[in-house]
């Protein structure tokens, strides 16, 4: 009996596990959907901006100052394009790690659980063996009894 409810004790702990690990993922998930929706933006507003300038620069001449501070902004967002990129990469990665480790906490709570099933159908087994001793031993004895 103690087995089984250690084994028990330990499928819980599984379980709060794996329900902790859930939420993490689900977590990490909205951060990575966010983040993908901050890199869109950085892009878009490179795009736009990309499109003012060109759309500009063929209506009427532009001095340097004013074309310096337009691929000034387009340097600047292209290196928030590229570090968005790396936080999106790096959360990308975090979420395939937790989706490994809840299908491993997954794995060791089947096997938990097949053990813990196993323990009770051998209890069982042994309960059935023992009751069928004690019902032979009674036809038996009666069967003995009634002879004599």
């Amino acid at each position: 009996m103690t087995k089984k409810k250690t084994l028990t004790k330990v499928i819980e702990l599984k379980e709060f596990k794996q329900e902790q690990i859930e939420s993490e993922l689900k977590h990490t998930y909205d951060v990575l959907n966010m983040e993908k929706e901050k890199l869109e933006h950085l892009e878009r507003m490179f795009k736009k901006t990309d499109s003012k300038l060109n759309s500009f620069r063929s209506r009427e001449p532009m001095n340097v100052s004013e074309i310096s501070i337009y691929y000034d902004y387009l340097t600047f967002l292209n290196r928030k394009i590229e570090e968005q990129k790396s936080v999106v990469f790096r959360v990308a990665a975090e979420l395939e790690l937790k989706k490994a480790e809840i299908f491993e906490v997954y794995k060791e709570r089947r096997v938990v659980e097949k053990l813990r099933d196993k323990i009770l159908n051998d209890e069982n087994r042994h309960l059935l063996q023992a009751e069928q001793k004690e019902a032979d031993y009674n036809f038996i004895s009666r069967s003995l009894r009634n002879k004599c």
